[in-house]
């Protein structure tokens, strides 16, 4: 790695110095819009790039999804949707008792949890906008007979309290339940203190509360009527050290019109929701949001849900250990009941009923406390339940003790660790002892958690049992193959599942979440390292693909390195925050996506090396700091790019990248910094540069083919400055008050179709080169201090015109026809400039279908752009020009032409040939009518006269 570093701090010199070229003399001006496009394609002749979605595809912590993977589940038949875990444990009821069903409807429900301690973990599921170990204890109600805009509609309500055992904060959610597709427009809600997002659910974030064990948490989920509108109140109280703070953080109205009924909750045995899920209530522990899965490690309390029932609060008529509407689930989580009281205890999660119901356990537990010689898994199952491994399930230990509270019964145990023997018995009773298993060298088929430190771990290939190879309806694992917490000189190689039948979609294979030192990962898969803090030390990954890196702060000293990858690929990197070092150094590495990538104080957020095929989206650069570095690289996409009082990007001997949307910001007077920098690289795509304050938004060095598109400086000292470079494409350019707006020092440039507006001296300066083509620009107001009369300088053998057409200058001898053609400098001269600035002027063209059949889908395609719609009018904004057009429409095509010069309307009559056909059916009809009845006539003549 020392070459690597000396190497980029040699490169950072060298462009560092390059920098003196260019000097800064700007005024001051403000850019306040940050513009971010999402999903934009990238285009060239060989190679089709998009821009990630959502940038990263990051789980809210906010959305908590409905169970809808196995809707049909059972038929029409009320039953749990669990049938094993992982499942949303805690307390429900579904109008299902010892007898049969029943129905509550009610307008409160109330929980209630009593906790002494509460802790998860989680293993790292970087989709994740949070840090590990935070799960959800969801309130869950389903509200019916709300009106919306007359219609009677049923939603999902959550009440949701999102926790780390430190820190609550209070979620709700609403989901429409009467829609199929769960759709929920904007209009459902009146009013509410959040949103509707995309269309889909209700949420809204509440109050933040540091909290203390023990602690009661009670949530309410009340329904009423406000001016005639059906309302929901999320209510809530946290009882902690005998002080008690309450609330209603949310108050949701409907968007009512027609109220027959006042909304209630109900629970109902008899049907089900017409999406196939349940009218149920639940208390349940859950992953934080998404569909995840959270894995409890200690939990101590009891929980009741009461319902409003004439004026007084009372018992859930029958209860179950899990919940079915929810889609997020939990592990490790034990439960048994005494008086309509359920008690939870970190443990086996076993699905069964709890009060009332068919297939419930007794009332009480019995207790296993027995103390192990290692850290085991432990797995527990009611003894005589087959359908292996899924009757047996995780109960997490407690400093190598095996303790568990469970319903009377008789159980199987199973312990399990890396180069020990499996361990089996049962027990039915209370129980303590010490069990001793027993080392068996080089036996692997569990996964490994928490080695000791300094240990080198390689070619290891883990024969999984089965217990551990389970998933929630989300696709979100149990387990992970390794799993490490502050960890010191580890080194990983060659892991792997036997046959790699672990890995699935959403599967983690090794889960780092505190790194010391340093630490070396070589050939290896399926990484994720969430919430880690590097300080002057490195991480290395060697070899290494489909990886995630989540949620990290590298600080160094002096240009140390914070994460490297060599030869890698498939790796998604987001959150990263850089003080003082190289964060990302990217090494002969393909496919490498970044996001988010924050570099402070003398860093370099991500440099990238021999590599290709990267994206790097949505970065920050502040002073001191440089954004992107990019050496020999090949079609790397820069994507949404910040920079503050910094340079922003460099590109260095590389071919074929793309930079898109690029931001400079100078808060500095006197600022000397540029946006895009480019040296020796070639064939570079640049769209969407906006600079204000800078040196150049643009700096081009012994750099060819550049395509630079839409590139707008404000008060800097050049929009583009090209030193020595050719054939580069400059459309779209905006200047404004700049000293020059573009110079070029090179040959075969185009300049085309830019603003060039109050500089402060030329809009155009060509110091040296030939050949160089500028047309079809505007050059308003712009002067040279000492020779006003001139708005653009050019060496000799230059054109300021191509194919007659030529610019357009705002200066008084342009009006003087007596020194017609333009003269520019050095006897070069604009021969046909232009009479009217070149704004592009844009018009409305609207397309009526006429005879259109309803709900037909046709399309139009003019411009290269599609419009389909099964309306009768498609429309669209264009440039005036001229145009090509085809109508697409029941398979069949139609073409045309349109001169756009101004709005303008286009009938046009679909179904033509259907009509013709109908016309020509006439026609033959009354041909043959005609025929016929001559026939008749000449046979009805030709008898007459036979007989008279």
């Amino acid at each position: 790695m020392n070459h690597i570093k000396l190497l980029s701090i040699f490169i950072t010199v060298i462009m560092v110095s390059s920098m003196l070229i260019v000097s800064s003399d700007s005024a001051h001006n403000n850019i306040n819009n940050n513009t971010y496009i999402k999903n934009s394609t990238l285009n060239s002749n060989s190679l089709n790039l998009k821009s990630p979605n959502k940038s990263i595809n990051k789980i809210p912590y906010y959305e908590y999804i409905p169970n809808l993977n196995d809707l049909n589940k059972g038929g029409n038949n009320v039953s749990p949707l669990y049938n094993y875990s992982p499942a949303p444990m805690g307390l429900a009821d579904y109008g299902l008792n010892n007898t049969g069903a029943y129905e509550i409807n009610t307008t409160s429900f109330a929980a209630m949890l009593n906790v002494s301690n509460i802790s998860a973990y989680s293993p790292g599921y970087t989709d994740l906008v949070e840090e590990p170990d935070w799960l959800s204890i969801q309130f869950n109600t389903v509200m019916t007979d709300v009106d919306v805009h007359g219609k009677n509609d049923t939603f999902w309500t959550q009440n949701v309290a999102y926790t780390n055992g430190k820190t609550l904060i209070f979620i709700d959610n609403i989901w429409n339940f009467t829609a199929s597709n769960l759709y929920m427009p904007n209009s459902t809600i009146y009013s509410g203190n959040g949103i509707v997002s995309s269309n889909e659910y209700y949420y809204s974030i509440g109050p933040e509360i540091n909290i203390t064990e023990p602690f009661t948490l009670k949530l309410y989920n009340n329904a009423t009527l406000i001016d005639n509108k059906s309302a929901v109140f999320f209510n809530y109280s946290i009882t902690e050290n005998s002080k008690t703070v309450s609330g209603s953080y949310d108050k949701v109205i409907f968007n009512s019109s027609k109220v027959k009924y006042n909304p209630e909750f109900t629970v109902n045995g008899y049907k089900k929701l017409p999406n196939k899920l349940l009218y149920d209530v639940e208390l349940i522990f859950g992953g934080p949001g998404g569909g995840t899965n959270a894995v409890i490690s200690n939990l101590n309390a009891t929980t009741k849900i009461e319902y409003l029932d004439n004026g007084s609060y009372v018992n859930i008529k029958s209860a179950y250990d899990y919940g079915s509407d929810s889609g997020e689930t939990s592990s490790g989580i034990s439960a048994y009941y005494s008086n309509e009281t359920e008690y939870l205890h970190n443990g086996p999660a076993l699905l069964y009923g709890l009060w009332n119901t068919r297939n419930e356990v007794k009332s009480g537990y019995i207790k296993l406390n027995d103390t192990l010689n290692v850290n085991a898994f432990a797995f527990a199952g009611i003894n005589g339940t087959k359908n292996y491994p899924y009757n047996l399930s995780y109960a997490p230990l407690t400093d190598s003790n095996l303790i568990l509270y469970l319903p009377p019964n008789s159980y199987n145990i199973t312990l399990l660790l890396n180069n020990y023997n499996e361990y089996n018995f049962t027990f039915n009773k209370n129980s303590s002892k010490g069990i001793n298993m027993i080392y068996i060298k080089n036996l692997y088929y569990t996964p490994i958690y928490n080695i000791k430190n300094n240990t080198y771990i390689s070619d290891i290939i883990i024969k999984l049992n089965p217990l551990f190879n389970k998933l929630n309806d989300y696709g979100y694992p149990v387990f992970i193959l390794v799993s490490l917490d502050n960890a010191n000189y580890e080194k990983i190689s060659n892991i792997m599942e036997n046959n790699d039948k672990y890995y699935y979609d959403n599967g983690t294979a090794i889960t780092i979440r505190n790194i010391n030192y340093e630490m070396d990962i070589f050939n290896s898969r399926n990484i994720n390292i969430n919430s880690i803090n590097i300080n002057n030390n490195s991480l290395m990954l060697f070899n290494t693909v489909n990886s995630k890196l989540n949620n990290i702060k590298i600080t160094g000293v002096n240009d140390s390195l914070g994460i490297a990858f060599e030869f890698s690929s498939h790796i998604d990197i987001s959150y990263v925050d850089v003080y003082d070092a190289i964060g990302i150094l990217s090494y002969y590495s393909n496919y490498i996506n970044e996001y988010y990538i924050n570099s402070n104080e003398k860093s370099i957020g991500s440099y990238n090396c021999y590599s290709s095929f990267n994206v790097i989206e949505n970065s920050t650069a502040y002073t001191g700091s440089i954004n992107n570095i990019l050496l020999n690289t090949n079609y790397t996409v820069i994507f949404n790019q910040t920079s503050v009082n910094t340079n922003n990007t460099y590109i260095i001997d590389s071919q074929n990248d793309y930079v898109y949307y690029l931001f400079g910001y100078n808060e500095t007077y006197y600022g000397c910094y540029i946006g895009l920098i480019n040296i020796f690289s070639d064939n570079l795509h640049i769209m969407n540069v906006t600079t204000t304050n800078f040196a150049a938004g643009v700096y081009d060095y012994k750099s060819n083919n550049i395509s630079a598109n839409n590139i707008i400086s404000y008060n800097g000292i050049y929009s583009i400055y090209i030193y020595k470079s050719d054939n580069n494409y400059i459309n779209r350019i905006s200047g404004y008050k700049n000293g020059i707006s573009i110079f070029i020092y090179g040959d075969y440039n185009t300049v085309f179709n830019s603003t060039f507006e109050q500089d402060q001296s030329y809009g155009v300066d060509i110091y040296s080169g030939n050949n160089n083509y500028i047309y079809f620009n505007n050059f308003i107001s712009n002067n040279n201090n000492s020779i006003n009369e001139i708005q653009a300088f050019s060496s000799p053998d230059n054109y300021f015109n191509v194919n007659s057409i030529g610019n357009y200058w705002s200066n008084e001898h342009y009006y003087n026809s007596s020194v017609m053609p333009y003269y520019i400098s050095n006897n070069v001269f604009d021969y046909h400039p232009l009479k009217e600035p070149t704004y592009i002027k844009t018009s409305k063209v609207t397309f009526i279908a006429e005879n259109l059949n309803k709900n037909t889908a046709w399309s139009i395609t003019i411009d290269n752009k599609t419009v389909t719609s099964t309306n009768d009018i498609i429309s669209f904004n264009l440039p005036d020009n001229t145009y090509s057009y085809i109508i697409t429409e029941n398979g069949k095509n139609y073409t045309g032409n349109i001169n756009l010069s101004g709005n303008k309307n286009v009938y046009i009559e679909l179904h033509k040939d259907n009509l013709q056909n109908y016309i020509n059916y006439i026609y033959l009809a009354i041909i043959i009518s005609v025929i016929v009845i001559l026939i008749t006539v000449f046979t009805f003549i030709r008898s007459k006269n036979k007989y008279d």
